[in-house]
Parts: C-alpha cells; structure tokens; sequence
C-alpha cells in the first residue's frame, strides 16, 4: 500500500489482553535490540539516555525470554514474526533521521524553546481560564510520576487510588449543576457539547433531526458540533435561542437545544422559559457551564436543564496552550443508559471489601459495536483527578469565596470603564464584560474583558489533602518518563492560551512542526495531523478525512466501511459516527483476516465502499502475511485503507504503515 493511497493513521496506546504478551515484547524486547544495533558510543557520550533508562529488559534477560520462545537470535524472532516483504532498513528511522536526546540535553532543548513562547496575562477567556494550581496539588499530583503516568484505569486492582478520586469528580459534578448523574470525564467541551446534541438526537429515537445552538455558545464548540452533525444527519440552526427558538419550522423536528451558561459575551440569562418550550415539545435542553460560576449562580438542573456540559480545567488545571483538559458529562437519571464515556461506581471485591470499577456503560462500543452512537471510551482521568483535589482542597466555601472575589473585582472593573464614558453591553455577568467601544478606538466595535484570576491571598495549604493523595497514590501502580514531563509546568508551555497571536507561540510551532515531521518518518506518510486527542478521536478524524477525499473525487456516495470482527470496538462506533455504514469481515480460526471474504465483500459492495479499518500488528499481536494483499483489494474496488495505530510501537524499526 503506497503512502499516497492510505489516507490516515492514528497512534493509540490500547492494546487487547489478547496481544498483551506478545505487545509486550514487541515493544521492550525489540527496542532494546533495534538499540543495540547503533554504532559504539563514544566514552564521552552522554550517559542519561533513554534507552539505558526506561527499556526494562537487558541482554541477559533478552536471551532468556527468546530462549523461552525457541529462538536463539532477535535476528531469528523478527525473521519468524514480521513478513518480509514488509520489512523496512532499520536505518529508516534511527538517530540520522530523529536525533536521540539524553535526558539533560532534552531538558535544554525543552528549555530553549520555551523562552521563545511568552506567557502574558490573558484576557481572551472563551473558556479557557489562568487558573491557578495549588501548590500541593503541583507537588503531589501534577508534577507526581505515581499520578500522571498510569495508563488508563481499565484494571481496577492497579488503580483504586485514581477511581476512588475520579469519584469525588464525579459527585463534585453532580452536586455543582444539580444533575442525578455524572461521569468520570470527557476529552474536552466541544466534544462533551457535541455527545450531547447526540443524545438529544437518539433520545428522539433518531426520528427528529433539527438541533437548535444559541448564537451565544463559544466559537470552538460550534465549530466541532457542525463537523458532528454532518456523520448523524442532524440539521444545526444557530440563532437566538429567545428569538428564533419558537419558529414553527422547528417545532415538529426539533430535538435538542445548546445554550452556554453564561454565554460568550459573558451574559447570564434564565433559561427556564427555554426549557419549558423545549419539553412541551419532546426536545432536550443542554446546557454548557462554567463550574466556578455555578457556586454564584442557579445549577441548569434547577431550571430545567436535562444534560449539562462544560471544562473543568478552571479547577487548578493550567491553560496549556489548550489543553488538554478534563470536561464534564452530567444529565438526568432517565437519560443515564445513554451517556457516553466512563462511570466509576463502587461495588466488591472477591474478599467482600470495597472495591471501585468501571460501571454501566463504559466502554459499550464492545458490545454494541456499529450500533453505538458515541466512540468514547476513555477519559482524562489525571486533569479530573486534578479538578477534584482542587475542590476537595478548596471545599464549598473556598470555592464561593474564590468566585466572589472574581466577581467583584469584574465589577471594580465595570465601574471604572463606565466612568469612562464606555457602554457595557451584558448588565448581567459574572467575570466577562463586553464593552461597546465605538467611536473610541481605530477599529470601532465591541471588546471583551475576561477577568483573568489571581491567586487568592487569604487560603492557606492544610495538611489534610497531602495525606489524602499519599493513602490514594500508594494504592496505584504507574512509572514512566520523570525529565519528559517536567517542562509541563513552566509557564512558558503551562500558561499560555490557545487563542494568542502566533508570534507568542513560537516554541509551541516548533514543537508541532518537529513532532509532525517525526511522525511523518516513523509511518512513511507525507502528511500528519495532531487535532485528534484521543484514539477514538483519531479513528473518527481519519474516516472523516477518507469521506472528503472521496467526495473531493466526485464519490461522495461511497459510504461502506469494511471492518475485520476482531477490531477494537471503537472501530464500527467511529465509522458511523462518520456517515458510514459497517459490513462485517470474517476472521479465520486463528484470527487473522478471512482474505477471501474481505474480497467477496469488497467486490460486492465495489460502487459505494468508502472504507477498510485495519489494526496492525492485529488486536491479537500477529503481523499477518496478508496485510498488503488485504490493502490491494480495497484499493481495486475504490476504497481507501484506514490503518489503527493501536500496536504502532510494534512496526517501529521494523516495518511502517506506507510500506504494509
């Protein structure tokens, strides 16, 4: 398969328990080796380098374990394991071509790029806040190895620390919007909004298709709710939701609303009367919320609000140039089947003592597959963990007194400006105003003032919480790279906003740029994207891309996405959330991909197939013979080849997507 013809590939870091073993040492095993093969170092080369550091197994136990599989050589393992004909010079990505740094000289890297960024006061706000870490919870969870480096807590006995938290974020998210239930986090706002207007459109039973979204909600939520609603078929009327909402056009076909509380222009409006209209007429009402302006103002399930969204990153998570950031997913009990993403719920162990798991729903694209609505299926369990502790820190009252304080320095701020002569257009805010500046500046129009928070001076570090993290941390087991994540905190990457102009950004671009290009060498394709934050993300990013080149062609029709029984369930869920419509592909007995019904499908569905979804190595962690064959049928018959990156550490050194 030529790099010109695959058109996306994601690198997720998933794997089944099933390619667990083999995963394991394709990715330690081979890396040491593929390490080793480098020319001698010099006496005087670094010592700190990573591979000496973080690849567990030496030559010693290398030769064991291959001794265990029956090979006497890595040379033997890799000619067993990786066909051939898909092998790539192992020189195709090596210090040449990436140069390796040691942890020093990252440090100094890291160091100069930062002091070409320039982290200045914001006032740009549109969800993105300066929120300020507490010490203690910088010390002992963000800048803590044992809490930022676990992977996602699917195995319950290795993370009752992060699940046990990842409950207070949830309770805390119930009790700040007055929903019935909440879950363990989402990716980030836009998302959670677009999960909603999802739901409001299966709550209808997928029969009303007009989702109304206030001219108030925030820029990048629009942005990603228009791209959403096109793979569902859901029609996107903006306006006024007091003016617009009631034309008789929508009654008949409307099933949800978005309304942003408070709005973008920082105005604070009661939206009863809006979810009034919208139950007497079977739509849902979402509202996307600010959690420090909810300890000031009445919670959306006061007054009437059924799924309530919103970034909880206000919470001590710093503004990191965007993210990422934790959000939140909170809605009625009746509408709890239907949530996506995690719940944490509490329940025994086999001993009877309790124990905290993934419950409900989680995960449910594994069992409903093509029948899914949302392909989330993970959370951002480190930043809610953050968001919790902060509140637990803080507690109800230093959260109000924080909130206050923010408000009335907003309102310090109204007064002044109005003595100046200036016109506030939101009388009713909490810590944004927009000022009518016309006639006084050259660019005659509207600026908005986002009060950009302090630390506040009257709270002090108790003991408790310290402790708290300490009983919670000790029960998690989790290691990873220390000197990869100290850069996170500098101001320099941690406190800049996404929306500033590209001149104070610069390292930020670098970073992109270099992290594109690498990634661009390791896969051998011409062109890498980094807008998806997850993996599921990804999947849906690609198949969307594969639909625009096909209708960039004139087949915009082709809407068939062939996909192998064995693929990770996030798979099918992704390919209908992108308009796409799943047929099934056979696997063999040992389950590797049934060549002959791929083909028979192929050419039966030749007119309209869009797409082919394959992991590789497969979910079970074989290198199939097969790969290219499979990726020639789909290309004869019109498709293009989505390749999941799940196991893509597996082909590093070895082999490369563009070559499979």
């Amino acid at each position: 398969m030529s790099s010109s013809r695959c058109v996306s590939l994601i690198s997720r870091q998933a794997f089944s328990k099933q390619s667990h073993a083999r995963s394991y040492l394709a990715s330690k095993v081979i890396a040491r080796y593929l390490a080793t093969q480098k020319a001698p170092r010099s006496p005087l080369a670094a010592l700190d380098t990573f591979p000496n550091r973080h690849i567990g197994p030496d030559d010693k136990e290398l030769s064991h374990m291959l001794g265990q599989l029956g090979y006497e050589s890595m040379q033997a393992f890799v000619a067993d394991t990786v066909p051939p004909k898909i092998r790539v010079a192992s020189t195709s990505v090596d210090d040449s071509s990436i140069p390796a740094l040691s942890e020093a000289e990252l440090n100094q890297r890291a160091r100069e790029l930062a002091h070409t960024n320039k982290a200045f006061t914001s006032y740009i706000g549109m969800g993105y806040h300066n929120a300020v870490v507490p010490p203690v919870i910088l010390r002992n969870i963000m800048e803590s190895p044992a809490w930022y480096t676990p992977y996602t807590p699917y195995q319950p006995e290795i993370a009752q620390g992060r699940l046990e938290s990842l409950v207070n974020y949830q309770t805390m998210i119930m009790s700040m919007t007055a929903m019935d239930i909440a879950n363990a986090s989402l990716l980030d706002e836009a998302t959670a909004a677009a999960e909603g207007m999802v739901l409001s459109y299966v709550s209808s039973n997928q029969k009303k298709r007009s989702f109304f979204v206030d001219r108030g909600v925030l820029p990048q939520t629009l942005d990603v709710l228009k791209t959403r609603a096109k793979g569902f078929g859901i029609r996107l009327v903006v306006g006024d939701v007091f003016a617009d909402l009631k034309d008789e056009s929508l009654r008949a076909d409307l099933c949800g609303v978005l309304v942003q509380y408070p709005n973008v222009d920082g105005s604070v409006a009661d939206y009863a009367s809006v979810a009034e209209y919208a139950h007497s007429n079977g739509a849902l009402v979402v509202a996307a919320t600010d959690l420090l302006a909810l300890t000031m103002l009445k919670p959306p399930g006061e007054w009437g609000a059924d799924v309530v969204v919103g970034n909880s990153a206000r919470f001590g998570v710093p503004a990191g140039y965007g993210g990422p950031h934790g959000a939140f997913f909170a809605c009625t009990e009746k509408l709890k089947r239907k949530m996506p993403g995690r719940l944490i719920g509490r329940s025994r162990d086999v001993e009877g003592k309790p124990a905290y798991r993934l419950a409900l729903q989680t995960r449910e694209q594994h069992i409903r597959r093509e029948k899914a609505t949302s392909n989330i299926c993970t959370a951002q369990a480190l930043l809610a963990n953050m968001a919790a502790m902060y509140a637990v820190y803080h507690g109800p009252t230093g959260l109000k007194r924080i909130a206050t304080k923010v408000h009335l320095l907003t309102n310090t701020l109204k007064t002044s400006v109005e003595q100046l002569g200036f016109k506030i257009t939101n009388p009713e805010f909490f810590d944004t105003l927009t000022i009518d500046v016309t006639g006084a500046v050259a660019d005659a129009g509207v600026l908005e003032l986002r009060h950009p928070r302090r630390p506040p001076t009257h709270l002090r570090v108790p003991p408790a919480p310290r402790l708290q993290l300490a009983p919670l941390r000790d029960r998690d087991d989790a290691l990873n790279s220390t000197s990869s994540m100290v850069p996170l905190t500098w101001p320099e990457f941690g406190a800049v906003h996404p929306f500033v102009p590209k001149d104070q950004v610069e390292g930020y671009a670098q970073i992109i740029k270099e992290l594109e290009d690498d990634l661009c060498k390791i896969t051998g394709f011409h062109a890498c994207s980094l807008q998806p934050n997850s993996g599921a993300a990804g999947e849906y990013a690609g198949l969307s891309v594969i639909r625009a080149y096909h209708e960039s062609q004139g087949e915009g029709h082709r809407d068939i996405c062939l996909i192998p029984v064995s693929a990770h369930g996030t798979n099918p869920a992704s390919a209908v959330m992108a308009g796409l419509k799943v047929v099934p592909v056979k696997t063999l007995a040992d389950g590797s991909l049934d060549l002959v019904d791929l083909k028979a499908k192929a050419e039966k569905h030749k007119d309209n197939l869009a797409a082919f979804m394959i992991t590789y190595p497969s979910t079970f962690g074989v290198f199939e013979d097969g790969v290219q064959d499979a990726c020639q049928i789909i290309h004869d018959n019109g498709g293009q080849v989505y390749l999941d990156g799940a196991n893509l550490n597996a082909q590093i050194g070895l082999t490369n997507p563009a070559t499979c």
